[in-house]
């Protein structure tokens, strides 16, 4: 998105960087012309990576997991992945 002159003098007087914006931009909600990331918002979004956090590391711990899909896109079986490298 290409910004005006004027919202790069807005920035610098209000000590918002390119990478707020950024975040703005991915993860806030339009309410008309505007685009909105609140508090509310921000609080939701961090109770999710939180959660994501958890999940992942709980993968990691089993060194990764594999899916193995058919040709038909079902799911065939799972193991961990580091039990297919201890095979090898």
């Amino acid at each position: 998105m290409q910004l005006t002159k004027h919202v790069h003098q807005r920035m610098n007087q209000r000590g918002i960087t390119g990478q707020m914006l950024e975040l703005a931009i991915t993860y806030g909600d339009y309410d008309g012309d505007k685009l909105l990331l609140n508090r509310k918002m921000i609080s939701l979004f961090l109770r999710e990576i939180e959660s994501l956090k958890a999940k992942l590391l709980k993968v990691m711990d089993k060194g990764g997991v594999v899916l193995v899909i058919g040709d038909d896109g079902q799911g065939i079986t799972t193991y961990n992945y580091d039990s297919y490298r201890r095979n090898k």
